[in-house]
């Protein structure tokens, strides 16, 4: 009854009152997610026009960048014209701020965002109305896919630094009223905090829990070695924003007792991807956005490379060919579900996270778990190692962090390092730290593998 009157009359009327849109943007969404191929083309192909044409109307950076490459917007008419265009970089909106904002669209009528600055300095960038929209559609729709029916009641484990007081102001609370929606912090998981969200999980019964995956790791790692805590029963578990790793998985399943789909989103636009029940990789929308591969400057299917995107509905500030310094794969294959949305696979996560040898062998994070596990799968660490981070400072030089317990064997320092430098064939030079804590992201992230070089990956990795 309550789901009722929430989607058919509350927030139907907040969303008439708060100027948004997405709720018709996701009966859109539900329909075009079984278009044909080319039906979905079409869209797309007729959005980027609108969006080409408005970036070079409005936008000084745009004008300028077409005329220097003797470009109007008539020669790009398709997703595959974009490689006209060069890549778009977090630099060079930093340097060029002021000229990509857009002269139509009034300032009250934008909002200004932050990514995390996981890897570096936070950008800051203006996002539109109907870009705020189609990511909560998206994101929603995704949520279906993975068997939530809208107003139900769902449960995230999610915070970050620089959305605290938005989290957690009267307004937001109020939409996630509307929404049935329980907010835990992953800013803070003490064995005390896990507990009492464990509890809170399985007194408020969720459909559908979603969260940071290393969080949802955190949480799902508790629960399991907790012989007083019984695991819980919640039918669809949604990781984001980070890597999930294949031997995650079933201990995800096991501790929340429901199926996990990665849902892979972006901060910087509306562009997401979503896996459903057949997991053969996850669904890219391609109704708000394209995203391409690139690797050696090509776009590329099938291969591992960086992960660009286009905002087909930021016209506040257009981002195009935006590249998220993410890893990914995009499959030629259709999912066997029926939806002809392209399927995104094999996300390695950040550039950052990729661990470059001397020789120019690239490391995954797996590869890494494996050294500090006795068996990942069962998430069975080597006796005394609560936590770790892998950081490479120098091209040959890594530091290894470990936050111990109270009764880590003397000799496990020693066993990482052996393990390490036999496996990685004495590229490096390895030391050891112990440490009290890791320290999250700006973003409420833990990052396992850091890398401070600048080194490119090859994309050919050792894992």
């Amino acid at each position: 009854m309550l789901r009722f009157v929430t989607t058919k009359f509350m927030l139907p009327v907040f969303q008439m009152m708060s100027g948004s849109k997405f709720l018709s943007y996701m009966k859109q969404l539900r329909k075009s997610q079984w278009w044909t191929l080319s039906e979905l083309n079409k869209l797309r192909n007729k959005r980027l026009r609108c969006l080409i044409n408005h970036a070079y109307d409005t936008v000084p950076y745009y004008r300028r960048l077409f005329r220097q490459r003797g470009l109007t917007p008539q020669d790009i008419r398709t997703v595959e014209d974009l490689v006209k265009l060069p890549v778009m970089t977090k630099d060079i909106i930093r340097r060029n701020f002021d000229e990509l904002v857009s002269r139509k669209i009034p300032k009250g009528k934008v909002k200004l965002r932050a990514t995390g600055g996981s890897t570096g300095e936070p950008l800051n960038f203006y996002v539109s109305q109907e870009t705020m929209d189609y990511s909560e559609a998206t994101r929603l729709r995704g949520w279906e896919i993975a068997g939530y029916q809208f107003g139900e009641k769902s449960a995230k484990l999610w915070a970050s630094t620089f959305d605290a007081k938005k989290l957690f102001s009267l307004k937001s609370r109020f939409r996630r009223y509307l929404h049935r929606h329980l907010l835990l912090d992953s800013n803070v998981l003490t064995p005390t905090t896990m507990k009492i969200y464990t509890e809170q999980l399985r007194q408020y019964k969720p459909t559908l829990l979603m969260g940071y995956t290393s969080s949802l790791f955190k949480l799902a790692e508790f629960i399991l070695n907790s012989d007083d805590i019984e695991p819980l029963s919640i039918p669809a578990i949604v990781t984001g924003a980070e890597t999930l790793y294949p031997h995650w998985r079933p201990l995800l399943r096991n501790a929340f007792g429901g199926e996990v789909f990665n849902h892979y989103l972006t901060r910087e636009t509306c562009v997401s991807s979503d896996e459903c029940p057949s997991h053969e990789g996850s669904h890219v929308s391609i109704e708000v956005g394209h995203l391409e591969i690139l690797s050696e400057n090509e776009s590329v299917i099938d291969e591992h490379g960086r992960v660009l995107v286009t905002d087909f509905f930021n016209f506040a500030m257009p981002f195009i060919r935006f590249d998220l310094q993410d890893v990914a794969l995009l499959k030629s294959e259709r999912c066997s579900c029926g939806r002809s949305l392209p399927l995104l696979d094999k996300i390695l996560g950040r550039i950052n996270d990729l661990i470059v040898s001397p020789t120019g062998v690239t490391y995954n994070p797996v590869f890494f778990m494996w050294l500090v596990y006795r068996n990942p799968w069962k998430a069975d660490k080597l006796e005394g190692i609560q936590d770790y981070q892998i950081v490479q400072q120098k091209i040959d030089y890594l530091i290894v962090n470990i936050v111990p317990t109270e009764d880590m064997p003397i000799e496990i320092p020693d066993l990482i390092r052996e393990n390490i430098l036999r496996e990685t064939k004495n590229e490096f030079e390895v030391e050891i730290r112990l440490v009290d804590e890791l320290p999250l992201t700006q973003a409420g992230k833990r990052r396992y593998v850091i890398s401070e070089i600048s080194t490119t990956p090859t994309f050919n990795f050792e894992n």
